[in-house]
């Protein structure tokens, strides 16, 4: 019985340690400013680039930019169609998955599909 409680426990904190590892990987990509470049996403998944990218006129194109230290600035679009900034939150939660806190307070539950220096995919779930 104390074997198994043992094995259990090695496992646990493994698997814990194992989705922790990745996150300076992580933060590294995720670190900068994001815009949403919507006329790639497809089923369900957001598609976000480099804010400095080149894109398609649009009148509003979302951008949040992720700090360092877990902080977050979104661009937002106003009754009267001007912009400002607004601050939130983010931080990893699990492997692959990332809790952000809206401006409004909303949170939301990001599942990353995809991250690196060009392209941000992720699926949404409201919490």
């Amino acid at each position: 019985m104390r074997i198994l409680l043992l094995s259990l426990m090695v496992v646990t904190l493994l698997a814990c340690s194992s989705a922790k590892s990745n996150q300076p990987e992580q933060n590294q990509a995720l670190i900068g400013s994001w815009a949403h470049a919507f006329e790639k996403d497809s089923e369900g998944v957001k598609v976000y680039q480099p804010a400095d990218g080149n894109f398609p006129p649009a009148r509003f194109r979302q951008r949040l930019e992720f700090m360092a230290d877990g902080s977050l600035l979104a661009l937002q679009l106003a009754a009267n169609d001007a912009h400002n900034e607004a601050k939130g939150q983010w931080e990893w939660k699990a492997e692959g998955r990332l809790l952000v806190t809206l401006p409004s307070g909303e949170k939301e539950t990001w599942e990353v599909r995809e991250l690196n220096a060009e392209t941000l995919k992720v699926v949404v779930h409201q919490e």
